[in-house]
Protein backbone atom coordinates (compact mmCIF):
# COMPACT_ATOMS: atom_id res chain seq x y z
CA UNK A 1 0.00 0.00 0.00
CA UNK A 2 1.65 3.27 -0.95
CA UNK A 3 2.81 4.84 2.00
CA UNK A 4 1.75 8.80 1.19
CA UNK A 5 -1.67 7.12 0.05
CA UNK A 6 -2.26 6.05 3.23
CA UNK A 7 -1.42 9.05 5.19
CA UNK A 8 -4.18 10.72 3.04
CA UNK A 9 -7.17 8.41 3.51
CA UNK A 10 -6.65 8.45 6.78
CA UNK A 11 -6.40 12.48 7.17
CA UNK A 12 -9.79 12.28 4.98
CA UNK A 13 -11.20 10.15 7.68
CA UNK A 14 -9.89 12.95 10.17
CA UNK A 15 -11.60 15.92 8.56
CA UNK A 16 -15.03 14.32 8.29
CA UNK A 17 -14.89 12.69 12.05
CA UNK A 18 -13.05 15.03 14.06
CA UNK A 19 -14.46 18.24 16.14
CA UNK A 20 -11.44 20.67 17.10
CA UNK A 21 -11.50 20.87 20.84
CA UNK A 22 -7.99 23.27 20.81
CA UNK A 23 -4.99 21.99 22.03
CA UNK A 24 -3.83 19.21 24.77
CA UNK A 25 -4.80 18.95 27.82
CA UNK A 26 -2.05 20.20 30.39
CA UNK A 27 -0.18 17.48 31.92
CA UNK A 28 -0.76 15.07 28.84
CA UNK A 29 1.53 12.48 29.20
CA UNK A 30 5.28 12.75 27.42
CA UNK A 31 6.03 9.83 25.01
CA UNK A 32 9.16 8.01 26.22
CA UNK A 33 12.00 8.70 24.35
CA UNK A 34 15.95 7.30 24.55
CA UNK A 35 17.73 9.22 27.20
CA UNK A 36 17.07 10.23 30.61
CA UNK A 37 13.89 12.31 31.62
CA UNK A 38 16.06 14.14 34.72
CA UNK A 39 18.04 15.77 32.37
CA UNK A 40 15.61 17.76 30.64
CA UNK A 41 16.42 21.50 30.52
CA UNK A 42 14.81 24.81 29.08
CA UNK A 43 15.42 25.58 25.66
CA UNK A 44 18.50 28.33 25.16
CA UNK A 45 16.19 30.28 22.97
CA UNK A 46 12.62 30.14 24.04
CA UNK A 47 12.25 32.99 21.43
CA UNK A 48 12.24 30.10 18.18
CA UNK A 49 9.91 27.73 19.71
CA UNK A 50 6.96 30.07 20.84
CA UNK A 51 5.41 26.77 19.83
CA UNK A 52 5.86 26.28 23.91
CA UNK A 53 3.58 28.65 24.70
CA UNK A 54 0.29 26.25 24.62
CA UNK A 55 -2.07 29.22 26.18
CA UNK A 56 -1.79 32.03 23.41
CA UNK A 57 -5.06 32.72 21.77
CA UNK A 58 -5.34 31.71 17.97
CA UNK A 59 -6.76 34.45 15.96
CA UNK A 60 -8.30 34.42 12.45
CA UNK A 61 -5.80 36.01 9.87
CA UNK A 62 -8.37 35.19 6.88
CA UNK A 63 -11.55 33.22 6.41
CA UNK A 64 -11.58 30.43 3.79
CA UNK A 65 -12.30 31.94 0.25
CA UNK A 66 -11.22 34.61 -1.55
CA UNK A 67 -9.90 35.15 -4.74
CA UNK A 68 -8.57 31.79 -6.67
CA UNK A 69 -7.44 31.25 -10.25
CA UNK A 70 -9.74 29.04 -12.42
CA UNK A 71 -6.52 28.16 -14.65
CA UNK A 72 -3.27 26.88 -14.26
CA UNK A 73 -0.40 29.46 -14.56
CA UNK A 74 3.59 29.05 -15.09
CA UNK A 75 4.85 28.53 -11.74
CA UNK A 76 6.67 31.51 -10.79
CA UNK A 77 8.18 32.17 -7.20
CA UNK A 78 6.63 34.96 -4.93
CA UNK A 79 8.80 35.63 -2.21
CA UNK A 80 12.31 35.94 -2.43
CA UNK A 81 15.47 35.03 -1.15
CA UNK A 82 15.29 34.54 2.79
CA UNK A 83 18.08 36.51 4.16
CA UNK A 84 16.63 37.13 7.47
CA UNK A 85 13.57 35.73 9.40
CA UNK A 86 10.38 37.18 8.08
CA UNK A 87 6.94 34.85 7.58
CA UNK A 88 6.48 33.94 3.93
CA UNK A 89 4.49 35.63 1.82
CA UNK A 90 3.20 32.39 0.64
CA UNK A 91 2.92 28.82 0.87
CA UNK A 92 1.60 26.10 -1.25
CA UNK A 93 -1.12 22.99 -0.06
CA UNK A 94 -2.77 20.27 -1.54
CA UNK A 95 -6.59 20.80 -1.14
CA UNK A 96 -9.25 18.54 -0.76
CA UNK A 97 -10.25 17.38 -4.16
CA UNK A 98 -6.36 16.96 -5.02
CA UNK A 99 -5.09 20.32 -6.05
CA UNK A 100 -2.05 21.61 -6.25
CA UNK A 101 -2.11 25.61 -5.02
CA UNK A 102 -0.27 28.01 -3.76
CA UNK A 103 -2.19 30.57 -1.00
CA UNK A 104 -1.11 33.71 0.22
CA UNK A 105 0.11 33.73 3.63
CA UNK A 106 -1.74 37.26 5.16
CA UNK A 107 -5.30 36.40 3.36
CA UNK A 108 -5.35 33.05 2.53
CA UNK A 109 -6.51 33.71 -0.63
CA UNK A 110 -5.66 30.92 -3.57
CA UNK A 111 -2.72 32.89 -5.49
CA UNK A 112 -2.74 30.45 -8.65
CA UNK A 113 -3.94 26.43 -9.46
CA UNK A 114 -0.58 24.64 -10.08
CA UNK A 115 -1.99 21.33 -11.29
CA UNK A 116 -4.18 18.32 -10.49
CA UNK A 117 -4.13 15.08 -11.83
CA UNK A 118 -8.02 14.27 -11.00
CA UNK A 119 -10.38 14.53 -8.06
CA UNK A 120 -10.20 11.10 -6.87
CA UNK A 121 -13.82 9.79 -8.10
CA UNK A 122 -12.41 7.27 -10.22
CA UNK A 123 -9.92 4.84 -8.28
CA UNK A 124 -7.85 4.78 -11.16
CA UNK A 125 -6.93 8.25 -11.59
CA UNK A 126 -3.61 9.56 -10.15
CA UNK A 127 -4.05 12.25 -7.52
CA UNK A 128 -1.69 14.54 -6.04
CA UNK A 129 -1.32 13.95 -2.46
CA UNK A 130 1.26 16.62 -1.17
CA UNK A 131 3.72 19.12 -2.64
CA UNK A 132 7.10 20.82 -1.54
CA UNK A 133 8.68 23.92 -3.42
CA UNK A 134 11.86 26.25 -2.85
CA UNK A 135 9.61 29.54 -2.68
CA UNK A 136 12.78 31.73 -4.05
CA UNK A 137 12.74 29.80 -7.43
CA UNK A 138 9.53 28.32 -7.75
CA UNK A 139 10.57 24.71 -8.32
CA UNK A 140 8.14 22.37 -7.11
CA UNK A 141 7.63 18.60 -6.47
CA UNK A 142 4.45 16.72 -6.30
CA UNK A 143 3.81 13.28 -4.85
CA UNK A 144 1.39 11.42 -6.96
CA UNK A 145 -0.54 8.03 -6.52
CA UNK A 146 -2.05 5.80 -6.68
CA UNK A 147 0.31 4.45 -9.75
CA UNK A 148 3.03 3.19 -9.88
CA UNK A 149 2.71 1.21 -6.74
CA UNK A 150 6.20 2.61 -5.08
CA UNK A 151 4.74 6.55 -6.16
CA UNK A 152 6.29 9.01 -7.85
CA UNK A 153 7.75 12.28 -7.37
CA UNK A 154 6.67 14.83 -9.92
CA UNK A 155 9.65 17.67 -10.54
CA UNK A 156 7.77 21.30 -11.82
CA UNK A 157 10.34 23.27 -13.04
CA UNK A 158 10.11 27.30 -12.06
CA UNK A 159 8.01 29.20 -14.79
CA UNK A 160 6.81 25.93 -16.70
CA UNK A 161 3.51 24.78 -17.02
CA UNK A 162 2.94 21.12 -15.58
CA UNK A 163 2.61 19.94 -19.71
CA UNK A 164 5.80 21.79 -20.61
CA UNK A 165 8.38 20.08 -17.64
CA UNK A 166 6.22 18.06 -15.57
CA UNK A 167 8.03 14.51 -15.38
CA UNK A 168 8.33 11.20 -13.56
CA UNK A 169 11.47 12.46 -11.49
CA UNK A 170 11.81 9.82 -9.28
CA UNK A 171 10.17 6.87 -7.50
CA UNK A 172 9.08 7.08 -4.20
CA UNK A 173 6.28 9.02 -1.96
CA UNK A 174 8.13 11.79 0.93
CA UNK A 175 10.83 14.55 0.05
CA UNK A 176 12.07 17.55 1.56
CA UNK A 177 13.94 20.76 -0.40
CA UNK A 178 16.69 21.90 1.09
CA UNK A 179 16.33 25.33 2.73
CA UNK A 180 19.12 26.86 -0.37
CA UNK A 181 16.88 25.42 -2.73
CA UNK A 182 19.43 23.30 -4.56
CA UNK A 183 18.63 19.76 -3.42
CA UNK A 184 15.85 17.32 -2.58
CA UNK A 185 15.91 14.43 -0.12
CA UNK A 186 13.42 12.01 -1.61
CA UNK A 187 12.22 8.77 0.28
CA UNK A 188 11.45 5.78 -1.66
CA UNK A 189 13.16 2.44 -2.12
CA UNK A 190 16.21 4.71 -1.40
CA UNK A 191 17.11 7.59 0.52
CA UNK A 192 18.71 9.80 -2.19
CA UNK A 193 19.76 13.50 -2.45
CA UNK A 194 18.36 15.12 -5.94
CA UNK A 195 19.30 18.29 -7.80
CA UNK A 196 16.60 21.36 -8.38
CA UNK A 197 18.86 23.84 -10.21
CA UNK A 198 19.95 22.00 -13.63
CA UNK A 199 23.37 22.80 -14.07
CA UNK A 200 24.62 25.54 -17.04
CA UNK A 201 24.47 22.88 -20.28
CA UNK A 202 24.57 19.60 -17.90
CA UNK A 203 21.08 19.42 -16.55
CA UNK A 204 20.35 18.07 -13.30
CA UNK A 205 23.61 15.53 -12.17
CA UNK A 206 22.77 11.85 -11.27
CA UNK A 207 21.33 11.42 -7.76
CA UNK A 208 23.56 10.45 -5.16
CA UNK A 209 21.83 7.51 -2.56
CA UNK A 210 22.36 7.89 0.75
CA UNK A 211 20.62 5.03 2.28
CA UNK A 212 18.93 1.65 1.09
CA UNK A 213 15.92 1.62 2.38
CA UNK A 214 13.58 -1.52 2.94
CA UNK A 215 10.59 -1.95 1.27
CA UNK A 216 8.16 1.09 2.03
CA UNK A 217 9.83 1.40 5.86
CA UNK A 218 10.95 4.72 5.95
CA UNK A 219 9.11 8.44 5.57
CA UNK A 220 9.12 12.07 6.82
CA UNK A 221 12.04 13.71 5.39
CA UNK A 222 14.12 16.41 6.58
CA UNK A 223 17.28 19.05 6.70
CA UNK A 224 19.51 19.47 9.58
CA UNK A 225 20.27 22.66 10.63
CA UNK A 226 23.19 22.94 12.81
CA UNK A 227 25.42 20.57 10.56
CA UNK A 228 25.71 19.32 7.09
CA UNK A 229 22.78 16.40 7.10
CA UNK A 230 19.34 14.66 7.00
CA UNK A 231 17.24 13.04 9.12
CA UNK A 232 14.45 10.63 8.15
CA UNK A 233 12.26 8.15 10.10
CA UNK A 234 11.75 4.35 9.44
CA UNK A 235 10.04 1.88 11.36
CA UNK A 236 12.01 -1.01 13.70
CA UNK A 237 10.37 -3.64 11.43
CA UNK A 238 7.98 -4.21 8.95
CA UNK A 239 5.64 -5.36 11.30
CA UNK A 240 5.85 -2.27 13.45
CA UNK A 241 2.89 -0.31 11.45
CA UNK A 242 4.46 3.07 12.41
CA UNK A 243 7.95 4.55 12.33
CA UNK A 244 9.63 4.73 15.40
CA UNK A 245 13.48 5.05 14.66
CA UNK A 246 14.61 8.71 13.46
CA UNK A 247 18.09 8.28 11.11
CA UNK A 248 20.04 11.37 10.92
CA UNK A 249 23.07 11.40 8.17
CA UNK A 250 25.80 13.65 8.22
CA UNK A 251 27.42 14.73 4.95
CA UNK A 252 30.64 16.73 3.94
CA UNK A 253 30.75 19.29 1.49
CA UNK A 254 29.89 16.68 -1.29
CA UNK A 255 27.23 15.23 -0.10
CA UNK A 256 29.06 12.27 0.64
CA UNK A 257 27.64 10.17 4.49
CA UNK A 258 30.65 10.54 6.46
CA UNK A 259 28.64 10.15 9.98
CA UNK A 260 25.15 8.13 10.83
CA UNK A 261 23.20 8.03 13.89
CA UNK A 262 19.57 6.87 15.05
CA UNK A 263 17.62 7.44 17.98
CA UNK A 264 14.82 4.93 19.05
CA UNK A 265 11.55 5.92 20.23
CA UNK A 266 9.17 3.94 22.36
CA UNK A 267 5.93 6.13 20.44
CA UNK A 268 5.16 6.07 17.38
CA UNK A 269 6.07 8.97 14.76
CA UNK A 270 3.75 10.78 12.59
CA UNK A 271 5.89 13.59 11.45
CA UNK A 272 9.39 14.83 11.67
CA UNK A 273 11.17 18.87 11.55
CA UNK A 274 14.04 20.37 12.09
CA UNK A 275 14.56 24.12 13.68
CA UNK A 276 16.21 26.81 13.43
CA UNK A 277 18.63 26.15 16.66
CA UNK A 278 19.06 22.07 14.75
CA UNK A 279 16.54 20.41 17.85
CA UNK A 280 14.27 18.00 16.54
CA UNK A 281 10.51 18.26 16.34
CA UNK A 282 9.12 15.20 16.36
CA UNK A 283 5.33 14.49 16.03
CA UNK A 284 3.87 12.14 18.19
CA UNK A 285 0.96 9.65 15.84
CA UNK A 286 -2.70 9.59 17.81
CA UNK A 287 -2.54 6.08 17.69
CA UNK A 288 -0.85 3.18 17.25
CA UNK A 289 -2.01 1.83 13.99
CA UNK A 290 -2.79 3.24 10.96
CA UNK A 291 -6.53 3.75 11.51
CA UNK A 292 -8.55 7.14 11.60
CA UNK A 293 -6.13 9.16 12.88
CA UNK A 294 -4.07 8.48 10.24
CA UNK A 295 -0.04 10.35 10.19
CA UNK A 296 -1.68 13.25 12.48
CA UNK A 297 -1.00 14.12 16.22
CA UNK A 298 -1.41 16.71 18.74
CA UNK A 299 2.00 16.21 21.03
CA UNK A 300 5.04 17.49 19.88
CA UNK A 301 8.71 16.73 21.11
CA UNK A 302 11.46 18.50 21.09
CA UNK A 303 14.36 15.97 20.70
CA UNK A 304 18.33 16.55 20.81
CA UNK A 305 19.62 15.47 17.97
CA UNK A 306 22.73 14.43 19.14
CA UNK A 307 21.99 12.42 22.25
CA UNK A 308 18.28 11.62 21.87
CA UNK A 309 17.16 13.30 24.88
CA UNK A 310 13.22 15.15 25.36
CA UNK A 311 14.16 18.81 25.64
CA UNK A 312 10.63 19.99 26.40
CA UNK A 313 7.31 19.35 24.14
CA UNK A 314 4.56 21.39 23.37
CA UNK A 315 0.70 20.79 22.04
CA UNK A 316 -0.67 21.20 18.92
CA UNK A 317 -4.39 21.46 17.81
CA UNK A 318 -6.00 17.54 17.57
CA UNK A 319 -4.70 15.89 14.40
CA UNK A 320 -2.05 18.27 13.37
CA UNK A 321 0.08 17.20 10.77
CA UNK A 322 1.81 18.13 7.61
CA UNK A 323 4.53 19.82 9.82
CA UNK A 324 7.03 22.63 7.28
CA UNK A 325 9.38 25.10 8.86
CA UNK A 326 10.85 28.35 6.62
CA UNK A 327 13.54 28.33 4.84
CA UNK A 328 15.09 30.10 8.34
CA UNK A 329 13.89 27.41 10.53
CA UNK A 330 11.97 29.90 12.41
CA UNK A 331 8.11 29.87 11.39
CA UNK A 332 6.41 26.21 11.59
CA UNK A 333 3.19 26.08 9.53
CA UNK A 334 1.02 22.94 9.77
CA UNK A 335 -2.25 21.83 9.10
CA UNK A 336 -4.95 20.82 11.93
CA UNK A 337 -7.39 18.23 12.04
CA UNK A 338 -10.25 20.45 10.73
CA UNK A 339 -7.76 21.03 7.36
CA UNK A 340 -7.31 24.46 8.05
CA UNK A 341 -3.80 25.91 8.05
CA UNK A 342 -1.61 27.28 11.63
CA UNK A 343 1.54 28.89 11.73
CA UNK A 344 3.12 29.64 14.48
CA UNK A 345 6.86 31.21 15.53
CA UNK A 346 8.62 34.19 17.05
CA UNK A 347 6.06 34.98 19.87
CA UNK A 348 3.22 34.45 17.27
CA UNK A 349 0.59 32.27 16.40
CA UNK A 350 -1.92 32.83 13.53
CA UNK A 351 -4.60 30.72 11.74
CA UNK A 352 -5.00 31.17 7.87
CA UNK A 353 -8.09 28.47 7.86
CA UNK A 354 -9.10 26.75 4.59
CA UNK A 355 -9.73 23.49 4.09
CA UNK A 356 -6.33 21.31 2.45
CA UNK A 357 -4.91 17.92 2.86
CA UNK A 358 -1.26 19.37 2.90
CA UNK A 359 0.47 22.60 3.20
CA UNK A 360 4.74 23.34 2.75
CA UNK A 361 6.36 26.77 3.58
Amino acid sequence: MMAVMGRVVGLLLVMMGAVLSGCADEGAGVASVVGDPTSVSAPANPSQIDEEDGSSEMTQAATEGGASSANPGPITPVTGPVSEARVPLSFVAVTTDFVAVEIDTGSGAEVRTIESLGDGSDGSDNVIEAVWWDPAEGNVIVSAAPEPAGGALILLEANQTFERSGQMWSDGWDAAVSPDGRLALTIGYQAQLKELKPRAGDGLADPIEIAAIEDGLSFTPAWLRDRRGVAFSRMASDDDGWPSIVELVELDAENQVIARKTHAMTSPLADLEVRADGKLIVLVADAADRSISGWAGSQALVIDPDSGELITEFALEPGSHSLSYDNTGTYLLYVDGDGAVRWQGAGERELIGGSYLWADW
